[in-house]
């Protein structure tokens, strides 16, 4: 039965994603322990799980890990060419998942990835030797579009009837920005509170200006890993690796803050990206760099001994804490003022909804689905 079947391929394409996120991991150097951890959180973090509703959406991310693996391979130069070959296979099969706009991010950021892992923070010798590497992932990645064509090519051949054709318009492709005070969520997950009951009664952060749902802007990995990832940045933000992680993370970060950030308005004119919306999907690849980060922490704190015990005593404890006082905090509030908060989130809510139905003149005060 069809509703069987998808629960097949998401379960299939969940497993594809722990083992991917374990296989990139033993391939930076991390444990098994912090492998295993790694794919779990991985496979159920936020911006994936949320994205069940969008299964073809949920299936291309899950080729992620293996796409980081192969690159990683590539760049530690062991029989660099099979590994071009294993990339391109993975992008491939991410671009026949059914939905163009992770592919795209896909290539832009995974190439962004091996330039700071080859060139910019690198331990590699001569610049002559760097650049095999960026050039084996470019064209690992032509390769994959190329055997997506089966499934490109008639996707091209669709688009070309619809109004997308020309490119969007700039309200349009920002659809799905992530507010800059959004990215609390991927600490606090229910900060905000809930989704409404219906269509019409969105999660108000995303009414608030966003315009897409929830599912759009949720990118917790847990607090484990978030704890993880807070203490690597502070203790290890010499690693190379790390600082990887953190260019990585803080680019598509501001990428998916949309028309409220700087780099939407530039690189939304990018081939590909020109076509598509909702900039907030670029939080998959915060969620990769918070849980590569925090696989690193695991493996720091379990094998630093008396050093890294030391610093941890003296950098992180007390932020640590303070954080961990700040989600008690936070719960308990929203918690007691439950009721009063709802009523005002409705109220901004509705208000917002409103205006929006107004604007697109398809308001009908007896069809408002508010009550």
């Amino acid at each position: 039965a069809g509703t069987r079947a998808v629960g097949v391929w998401l379960y299939l394409h969940s497993l594809l994603a722990a083992y991917g996120m374990v296989a990139y991991c033993r391939s930076v150097g991390r444990s098994k322990m912090a492998s295993l951890l790694a794919g779990a959180a991985y496979s159920m973090c936020g911006i994936s799980v949320m994205h069940v509703v969008w299964p073809n959406i949920f299936a291309a991310g899950a080729w992620v890990p293996l796409e980081l693996w192969a690159i990683e391979k590539i760049i530690a130069g062991r029989r660099p060419m099979f590994f071009a070959s294993a990339l391109a296979g993975a992008s491939g099969f991410q671009w026949l998942s059914g939905h163009p706009q992770i592919p795209v991010l896909s290539a832009y950021c995974l190439a962004f990835y091996c330039l700071l892992r080859a060139a910019v923070f690198t331990e590699m010798p001569p610049a002559r030797t760097r650049a095999r590497p960026i050039l084996l992932t470019a064209a690992g990645l032509a390769a994959g579009f190329a055997m997506g064509m089966v499934q490109i090519l008639p996707l091209f051949d669709v688009a070309a009837q619809s109004w997308r054709s020309q490119g969007t318009t700039s309200e349009f492709a920002a659809t799905g920005s992530l507010p800059p005070w959004g990215a609390l969520l991927g600490a606090f997950p229910a900060l905000y509170g809930t989704e409404g009951p219906s269509d019409g009664a969105k999660f108000w952060l995303s009414a608030a200006g966003g315009g897409g749902g929830s599912w759009e802007l949720h990118f917790y990995t847990g607090a484990l890993f978030v704890s993880l990832a807070f203490f690597a940045v502070v203790r290890f933000h010499r690693d190379a690796l790390v600082k990887t992680y953190i260019g990585l993370a803080a680019v598509c970060l501001l990428y998916a803050f949309g028309k409220w950030g700087p780099l939407f308005p530039i690189l939304r004119h990018l081939p590909g990206l020109a076509h598509l919306r909702v900039p907030a999907r670029a939080l998959l690849f915060v969620d990769v760099a918070l849980i590569g980060l925090g696989a690193l922490a695991i493996d720091r704190l379990r094998g630093g001994g008396a050093v890294v015990s030391s610093l941890w005593r003296r950098t992180a404890r007390i932020p640590l804490f303070c954080l961990l006082a700040l989600w008690v905090g936070s719960w308990a509030g929203v918690r007691a003022a439950d009721s009063s908060l709802t009523d005002l989130i409705g109220r901004h809510t509705e208000k917002s909804e409103r205006k929006h139905l107004e604007t697109n003149r398809i308001y009908d005060a007896d069809s408002v689905l508010w009550r």
